[in-house]
């Protein structure tokens, strides 16, 4: 049940309608059995897997939660010395609970990422000496499940940390990791900020369902009409890149980035528009990455949960972890204060780009992709200051339009030759793909005949300047409040356009499901 079938639709209104019609008090069960429903639909088996990791993390929540109550009870009568032993050894019991309980969910998460390679690469060994292989098994990686096992290490660590308390209901720790709108692609929810949501009462409110509505037809729009559409031409040329080079090449990427932007963005707005619906608010996932005047910058706005996440739980410990003082220490001694600075944030920074990529997926593309943003970062790190000195002496204004624009330009393309190494399907694509892109550059090319026809270039050409103009709007003021102060024929006009546009323009699947999100295979 993918949420642009009219199937989730009918689910949601069906949701809506018992969710509001049912006691305060009783509205989180209503959820409950809505996201355990929606789960099983996507199938039965991913529920049993998903259920062994909220019961194996709800436990080891209440284990560590119920050491803090009895390192709290046993030092409040002990001295300064007593109480930072008493402190140890409780921290210590507890750092072998959480220790446990993240080794099954990363391990988990680990060993379905890993799976066929590492049978791939058994079975070439065994092809040494003999015929006999393994077969692997047929599994599925369950549905969403990079996603909310993240979600389930942000709140075990959280609770090792004091920062919120272990939930003390099974079945509603169970609805905080599988809330249905957001199970799919995120965002990665954190405990402190989605789960009071979750349990306490709402009431019916116009304001929150045409304004979640209005959200989720924006999404479509940019799902059905942009991304789908852009997808036809990406994959027309994907499908046989021998025969392309060159300037197809640069287009082709350049429609990628696009379409992927269009396709997670328009995923999260749908979701984040049905939660509004419940009067839920989730975070934030994207604040217009593309107006990155920096990398760095392009990832605080870029799957903002994910790289929130990894600033949270990977970046800071990894800065303050033994070994990386220990190396900026050295660095300070042996090269000075400037070199040091860049050796203490270039090893979380590879740490974290590294996991990045893996998290994407076990492959040595993806692991690339990684490192690449890794030392484009560290590179900007280092080079900063010279870049700063160069401008000064070429006299630049660094605050004008141009410079801006050139900086947001050179964002994109930075960001858009990453995606080489994410879209080919191996890393041997990804250097077939390079070496053809600055190959040769035919003299003329026929691009109506890869996948677009001129209705189709004239819809996405329309429709990207549209996303553009409300994408700067939203850069200064809220569109939906802006659309919602208008007169009633002026609303009413955007709102069927918009409508319309999604029925007569969107590009359909089978079934009129559309085609999958990107970001569901990870």
């Amino acid at each position: 049940m993918t949420i642009i079938s009219l199937k989730f639709l009918l689910f949601l209104a069906v949701t809506l309608a018992i969710y509001y019609i049912v006691p305060g008090k009783a509205q989180w069960l209503v959820l409950f059995a809505a996201s355990v429903a929606f789960y099983i639909y996507a199938g039965p088996y991913y529920i049993l897997f998903a259920a062994a990791l909220i019961t194996v993390s709800y436990f080891a929540a209440r284990a560590i939660s119920g050491m803090h109550e009895k390192q709290r009870a046993q030092s409040q009568h002990l001295e300064k010395a007593e109480k930072k032993q008493c402190a140890a050894f409780w921290t210590c019991k507890k750092r072998k609970v959480l220790a446990a309980a993240l080794t099954a969910v990363v391990g988990s998460l680990v060993f379905l990422k890993t799976y066929r390679i590492i049978i791939s690469g058994l079975n070439a060994f065994i092809g040494l000496f003999g015929t006999w292989r393994f077969k692997p098994a047929s599994i599925i990686f369950p549905l969403g499940f990079s996603f909310y096992s993240f979600q389930i290490v942000a709140y075990l660590v959280d609770v090792y940390r004091g920062k919120c308390e272990a939930q003390k209901n099974f079945v509603k720790y169970a609805l905080f990791v599988l809330f249905f709108p957001q199970i799919t692609e995120g965002p990665i929810a954190r405990y402190d900020r989605l789960a009071p949501q979750l349990y306490e009462p709402h009431k019916a409110d116009y304001k929150n369902l045409k304004s979640g509505a209005q959200l989720m037809l924006w999404g479509f729009f940019k799902k059905l009409v942009i991304a789908d559409r852009l997808g036809l031409f990406v994959n027309s040329v994907f499908a046989d890149l021998n025969k392309y080079s060159g300037l197809v090449l640069v287009v082709t990427l350049s429609f990628y980035s696009i379409q992927m932007y269009a396709d997670f963005s328009g995923c999260i707005d749908i979701v984040t528009g049905a939660a509004e619906m419940f009067d839920i608010t989730l975070d934030k996932n994207f604040n217009h990455p593309y107006f990155s005047k920096t990398v760095p910058e392009y990832w605080r706005r870029w799957h903002m949960s994910l790289s929130g996440w990894f600033k949270d739980y990977v970046f800071y410990p990894v800065s303050a972890s033994k070994l990386s003082l220990k190396l900026n220490k050295f660095a300070r001694r042996r090269f000075g204060g400037t070199v040091s600075r860049a050796v203490a944030a270039s090893f979380p920074v590879i740490i974290v780009w590294l996991l990045t990529g893996f998290w994407h997926g076990a492959q040595l593309n993806y692991i690339v992709w990684g490192l690449y943003y890794g030392v484009i970062i560290i590179a900007g790190i280092i080079f900063a200051p010279y870049g700063r000195k160069l401008t000064a002496a070429m006299h630049i204004n660094t605050d004008s339009f141009l410079w801006r624009l050139f900086q947001m330009l050179r964002t994109f393309a930075i960001c858009t030759f990453a995606r080489i190494f994410f879209r080919a399907k191996d890393f041997s694509e990804s250097v077939l793909i390079i070496s053809k892109m600055f190959g040769g550059w035919p003299s003329s090319v026929n691009f109506f005949s890869l996948g677009l026809d001129r209705f189709d270039f004239t819809v996405v050409v329309l429709s990207v300047l549209l996303l553009l103009s409300v994408s700067i709007l939203q850069e200064k003021t809220c569109v939906r409040e802006r659309i919602a102060r208008q007169n009633v024929f002026v609303r009413w006009a955007v709102y069927y356009a918009a409508l319309f546009a999604v029925i007569i323009y969107g590009v359909y699947g089978s079934s009129n499901t559309g085609t999958a999100f990107i970001y569901e295979k990870f």
